[in-house]
């Protein structure tokens, strides 16, 4: 089965991917990388939790400081992730056909 590596990290991603997962995860093998931006229960597990969303398969544990500075550390975090993939280390062994980033919350 094809792999697909989903990024989330913000509440309006994760109800977006509430329904999004659903759908891949009948075509695809989903792994789910959590950026860590919000880390708080109310804010993140909640979500998961009530929305019967998988656990994330990585949690980059990033959060808190400027936005340009999160992007940089989450960046640097998923290109080692992905690296460590395509030498067959992370992500399930073979690493993923396209990466899916939730966006569009502002």
């Amino acid at each position: 089965m094809k792999k697909i590596c989903t990024v989330v990290g913000a509440r309006p991603q994760f109800i977006k991917l509430a329904v999004v997962s659903r759908v891949l995860r009948t075509h695809f093998q989903e792994v789910l990388i959590h950026t860590g931006q919000h880390y708080d229960h109310a804010m993140s597990a909640v979500f998961f939790e009530e929305m019967g969303i998988a656990p994330p398969d990585y949690n980059l544990g990033v959060s808190g400081g400027a936005h340009g500075q999160m992007t940089g550390r989450m960046l640097e975090k998923l290109e080692a992730l992905w690296g460590r993939a395509r030498r067959g280390k992370n992500c399930g062994g073979d690493p993923p056909v396209s990466p899916v980033k939730e966006g569009g919350s502002t």
